[in-house]
């Protein structure tokens, strides 16, 4: 186990595209570490920086207080496991799990109680003799698992490796990495696009965009106190609703209008919105934290959207409901059993409580 330190790290590739750009991070020992965004963010880019697959450009990486900028990949000691699995077609699960024991001449009976250890954690025992085409998808993802586990490094890499999967069996899946983390208490980094993977694997999601870190806190932290409309928008599933107001003031009250409705602020959540009476701010509010007027029983004040209904989704143990006002679109959770017609005006009640809001410049946070 390790800690890891990235230090101003950046990757500039010949072309002149800055991949990565100024990326400040440090890793506890032991500590389950999410990197998160769009393709094309530079996630993946900085996993490999990290595993020695790519050179840094600018700035430095520490594992176990070691520079390492210039260290080969073999003697990093770090296990990598990637999307496609990586097994070698023609060896059996075990060879493959013992391939990178071998090659560092560990000694066969150490190699064999390793493999086999490895083995019985991830349920692999009646597979040994198998070939990875013999195996399913889950199978041998666990083999590629497995042959990180015998390395026992100091640090385990996870380039998405569960994005191959199908639903059911990538939810099984993160729950093997969860307790496989658990149990081996190993320095983990894994990448992934999956922003409900993030949520549930990580002690800390590191969210990015463009090269550049967002946001980096616990699953909670970046979900509840979002730092831009990005980060907002990104986390969270539906995602985020935004919708254009413009801020009003009326003696010690301040509101949102935003033409179809108007919402009554409560007082001192946000110490800035004085500063932008008269302005348009970008509003924010999760569709988990709009009601149906017709089974909610808390206070409503002023605090109502009246909109039609376009599109509803039942997923068994909630319903999403898409609305629209004359100006903006968004999607409310609702009871599954609230019965709602197409094309109908319904009211929506929003908890003033779970707002956010956006300045429509910068996209940061008003506080």
């Amino acid at each position: 186990m390790a800690k890891v330190i990235l230090k101003h790290v950046s990757k500039i590739y010949e072309n002149g595209v800055r991949a990565v750009d100024d990326f400040n991070l440090e890793i506890d020992d032991g500590e389950f570490i999410v990197l998160v965004g769009p393709s094309g963010c530079g996630k993946t880019t900085t996993l490999r920086m990290i595993a020695g697959l790519e050179d840094i450009t600018e700035g430095e990486l520490w594992i176990d207080n070691v520079l390492v900028n210039n260290v080969p990949p073999k003697d990093r000691d770090i296990a990598m496991v990637f999307q496609n699995y990586a097994l070698y077609p023609h060896m059996t699960v075990y060879k493959n799990m013992a391939f990178g024991l071998k090659l560092r001449k560990v000694p066969q009976e150490e190699i064999d109680k390793r493999v086999k250890e490895a083995a019985e954690i991830l349920g692999l025992q009646a597979l040994l003799d198998r070939k990875p085409k013999q195996l399913s998808g889950g199978q041998r993802q666990r083999v590629a698992l497995g042959r990180a586990i015998v390395r026992k490094p100091k640090v385990f890499l996870f380039d998405e490796p569960l994005s191959n999967l199908d639903a059911k069996l990538r939810v099984q899946m993160r729950a093997e990495i969860n307790k496989l983390h658990a149990r081996l208490g190993v320095t983990t980094i894994y990448v992934t696009h999956d922003q409900v993977e993030a949520m549930t694997l990580g002690t800390r999601i590191v969210v990015m965009r463009d090269g550049k870190i967002q946001q980096v806190g616990t699953p909670l932290e970046v979900y509840a106190n979002p730092v831009n409309k990005f980060v907002a928008g990104f986390i969270g599933s539906p995602p985020m609703n935004f919708l254009e107001v413009t801020v009003e003031q009326a003696g010690d009250n301040y509101y949102l209008n935003e033409g179809s409705f108007r919402i009554l602020l409560p007082k001192g959540k946000f110490s800035q919105v004085s500063e932008y009476v008269g302005r348009k701010v970008i509003m924010g509010i999760r569709p988990e934290h709009l009601y149906d007027r017709s089974t909610y029983n808390g206070p409503i004040n002023e605090n109502v959207i009246s909109a039609n209904v376009e599109i509803t989704e039942i997923l068994g143990a909630e319903q999403f409901v898409y609305f629209a006002t004359e100006k903006h679109p968004f999607v409310a959770k609702v009871d599954p059993f609230v019965h709602v017609k197409l094309g109908e005006k319904r009211e929506v009640v929003v908890d003033v409580e779970k707002l956010h809001l956006f300045d429509p410049d910068t996209e940061y946070v008003i506080k």
